[in-house]
């Protein structure tokens, strides 16, 4: 992004930086209408994705072109989207659904490790999603426990790769 920006210019960075953000929008409004049922629940849902302007209040006024948030904004939709497949293979029980959450979640994973949290968000739609789910609780925490023991994978790999990793914590 730095080289596309010193050499055709940093609008193309802050477009990837709007679409991204839009995109962190959309997937809110989507989950929030999944989740809630209604309107009202998608907008506030795609309002509240517009605050992380305000959580990162330190970044400088060209926030969205500045590149280091293009990782946070990709690895927040990234989670959304898994989380997103995630419902939707709870509610209807069709396996591309799954099979999707978990690429989004390895790539979340890989862009950023903020994703870890993920297993927690997944064990809550298995825990109060059971409505009208073809999927059962226990098949939906198994689920969630694999994606667990990812993270611990993933942790262990960095802890094995990065020396002070251990040792600040």
């Amino acid at each position: 992004e730095c080289w596309v920006g010193l050499h055709w210019g940093f609008l193309w960075p802050a477009l990837f930086g709007f679409c991204l953000f839009v995109g962190n929008c959309l997937l809110s409004a989507a989950l929030g209408f999944r989740l809630t049922g209604s309107r009202l629940g998608m907008v506030v849902a795609a309002v509240l994705a517009t605050q992380v302007r305000i959580h990162n209040a330190g970044q400088p006024d060209y926030w969205l072109a500045w590149f280091p948030v293009h990782q946070e904004l990709l690895m927040n939709g990234l989670m959304l989207g898994a989380l997103l497949c995630f419902d939707v293979w709870f509610e209807r029980a069709e396996r591309k659904y799954l099979g999707w959450s978990w690429v989004l979640f390895v790539a979340g994973c890989l862009a950023k490790e903020h994703v870890f949290i993920f297993p927690a968000f997944a064990a809550a739609i298995a825990l109060f999603r059971r409505g009208n789910a073809k999927v059962t609780v226990r098949e939906g925490l198994l689920q969630a426990g694999g994606m667990l023991l990812l993270v611990f994978a993933f942790f262990a790999y960095r802890a094995a790769i990065i020396e002070h990793l251990l040792k600040s914590a």
